[in-house]
């Protein structure tokens, strides 16, 4: 099934530098590498900003990347309305420094008429598994723009 949203995100494979309403979306900076109904694969280089004292990926960063892609799955496959996370779970697993690009490989797992789950694995390079989450989303009374 083809929706609006998908068909535009679609369009910005391979692109860098998107315009989206999200402004955390701008700021990650992700580049959509495949889109799929209920499927997103994105890019993401690490900069300096997005470390820790320890000079790796922060932690908060990481589950929010995570986050923002399950919301941009989410928006693929909704036309009609926005929706919030009710909840978002995470397991780090490995670190990631400035320079590397990791992968976030999102998907809806179910998908209900009010609340979605959604699950994100990110990876390196090298295909390491570093982080993997879960997360609920409600679907809003605010319409997309």
């Amino acid at each position: 099934m083809e929706t609006k949203s998908l068909i535009r995100l679609q369009s910005y494979i391979g692109k860098s530098k998107l315009e989206t309403p999200s402004q955390f979306g701008n700021w990650i900076a992700y580049k959509v590498l495949e889109a799929s109904f209920g499927k997103t694969i994105t890019e993401i280089e690490i900069r300096n900003e997005m470390l820790n004292g320890a000079g790796m990926l922060h932690g908060g960063v990481m589950a929010a990347i995570m986050d923002e892609m399950m919301g941009l799955t989410i928006a693929c496959a909704d036309e009609e309305n926005y929706h919030a996370t009710i909840n978002l779970a995470v397991d780090f697993l490995f670190g990631a420094k400035t320079g590397e690009k990791i992968t976030a490989n999102t998907v809806i797992i179910r998908s209900g008429k009010h609340i979605n789950n959604v699950q994100c694995k990110l990876t390196n390079s090298d295909g390491v598994l570093l982080a993997k989450g879960t997360s609920n989303l409600i679907k809003t009374s605010k319409p997309r723009i």
